[in-house]
């Protein structure tokens, strides 16, 4: 009897295991094919894991010594009790913002196109409720700034058109009048 039990105990350990194991591979796939540029720290804010469009975007991955929590890019950007919030273990929207790659990642000095960035930090949480990582994801909308950007000047455009014509026909109208 003794045996059968450490025999299921050791059957549900393989199961318990290879379950394990397949929620850690579902994982790295869902990261490593996610289109956003992912960033995944310790509990203190240092990279563990970046995906390939975080590569993609940045150039290259956070340099030695980088810290989510210490980020001064980041700080000056987001709002100020970041670190504190995400600790806490809320889930943090950090304002569009536009900034140069070459200034926030040093090996990258030739790119000099500014991108705008749509950020949001959360934390992950075990099953004993404490922040394990945290999750950095941007989102590039430097496309999607721009057309707003553009439709806005082209709005303003017509608006300016539009006066003008009115303008316009008043003062044909005020000529007609005095004409006759």
């Amino acid at each position: 009897e003794a045996f059968a039990a450490q025999c299921g105990a050791a059957v549900a350990r393989v199961w318990a295991t290879e379950a394990l194991a397949r929620e850690s591979a579902t994982l790295n796939h869902i990261i490593e094919y996610n289109p956003y540029a992912i960033l995944l720290t310790n509990p203190e804010g240092i990279p563990i894991k970046t995906n390939p469009a975080y590569l993609e975007l940045f150039g290259s991955p956070p340099p030695p010594g980088y810290s989510l929590f210490e980020d001064e890019a980041l700080a000056k950007q987001g709002p100020s009790d970041l670190a504190a919030r995400v600790r806490e273990g809320e889930t943090v929207v950090i304002p569009d913002v536009w900034y140069s790659v070459a200034a926030v990642t040093p090996a990258e000095k030739e790119r000099t196109a500014r991108i705008c960035l749509r950020t949001v930090v959360f934390p992950i949480t075990n099953a004993r409720g404490e922040h394990d990582n945290f999750v950095v994801m941007h989102q590039d909308v430097t496309a999607r700034k721009r057309a707003e950007e553009e439709r806005q000047q082209l709005y303003e455009e017509l608006i300016q058109k539009e006066r003008l014509a009115a303008m316009g026909q008043t003062i044909a109208e005020v000529a007609h009048c005095m004409k006759n």
